[in-house]
């Protein structure tokens, strides 16, 4: 039997069950003797030994024996009541989706949108009046000193790298781009200037670290799903699917920045060949690191391209400057 089918069964038998507890426990006299008889043939249909049980109720409803209605009424309820499992508790469940809709409570406060240090936000903003009066040096130093001291927003990086492709090289905007992708995605500063940076030839071979949700989008997903799966109960396969949905929801984006962090990504910044072989890289492709021999690094290309290359030639892209 289907396993939807099988759960529909069991909730029939025991709206039954129900009935003849009732039927039984509320009638007196001559209905009270007819409804026992019916229940006490329920029972026999699933197999519960009730001949001693219905012989007594025959007796005392066609044989004119005097039998006493309140000690068969007790057999009675006793063995309907014994007649079908204890439904399988839904506690641990419930636990479960409680404890996933508080965690998921509990992500969504930690990366509610905060305000930053007053302090940066004027140093942010005495950066980009240097940017509009025309002062870039100015402008990059200020920008590259809030990055040095803890800042990783994505627009940040998104200026450092509008700063760098406006002097023209492609290389460093490169890599301010890769580390903006750390950040949260759908960044339309990063967005516009990576665009900028392809057009220039660079970020080839660029492959964003997230799925294009945010963190305070996953935790709000969270949220919804296990508070769903709490509300989904007893029906256990929905609620365990989404529990599991919120749990995934919750672990994912911890378990993105693990796998990033575990690959070392370089940006070429000079052009270069491939040791061994005929593939030139160019200023701005991105190449995975696989080696380091002291002036030396073995990187990877692509599927099956890899080689030597000068170790000056490259930057590695993580999160420090």
């Amino acid at each position: 039997m289907a396993p939807g089918l099988g759960a529909a069964a069991d909730l029939v038998e025991r709206a039954r069950q129900r009935e003849w507890l009732q039927a039984v426990g509320r009638s007196r006299g001559s209905d009270f003797w007819s409804a026992a008889d019916r229940a006490a043939a329920w029972l026999a249909e699933r197999g519960q030994p009730a001949l001693e049980l219905r012989a007594k109720i025959d007796s005392s409803r066609y044989g004119g024996a005097r039998a006493e209605d309140d000690a068969v009424r007790r057999e009675l309820v006793a063995r309907l009541e014994r007649s079908l499992p204890p439904p399988a508790s839904t506690r641990p469940l419930r636990v479960v989706a409680i404890g996933l809709a508080l965690f998921g409570i509990v992500i969504g406060i930690a990366f509610l949108p905060r305000g930053g240090d007053p302090r940066g936000t004027l140093r942010l903003r005495a950066a980009d009046e240097s940017a509009r009066a025309g002062n870039l040096d100015r402008a990059r130093s200020g920008w590259r000193s809030l990055w040095n001291d803890g800042s990783r927003a994505s627009a940040l990086a998104a200026r450092l790298a509008w700063a760098e492709m406006a002097s023209g090289a492609v290389g460093p905007a490169a890599v301010w781009v890769v580390r903006g992708t750390h950040g949260e995605p759908r960044d339309p500063a990063i967005g516009w200037v990576a665009g900028q940076v392809r057009e220039s030839g660079g970020l080839t071979g660029l492959i964003a670290p997230h799925l294009p949700v945010r963190r305070l989008e996953w935790a709000l997903l969270a949220l919804i799903l296990g508070t769903a799966g709490a509300l989904a109960l007893p029906r256990r396969r929905l609620a365990g699917v989404l529990l599991a949905g919120a749990l995934a929801c919750a672990l994912i984006r911890p378990l993105e920045d693990f796998a990033a962090g575990r690959v070392a990504r370089a940006v070429v910044q000079s052009a270069v060949r491939l040791d061994g072989t005929d593939v030139e890289l160019e200023p701005g492709e991105l190449v995975t690191l696989r080696a380091h021999d002291g002036a030396r690094a073995r990187v990877s290309a692509g599927h099956g391209v890899e080689g030597w290359v000068p170790a000056s030639a490259l930057q590695l892209a993580g999160l420090a400057p």
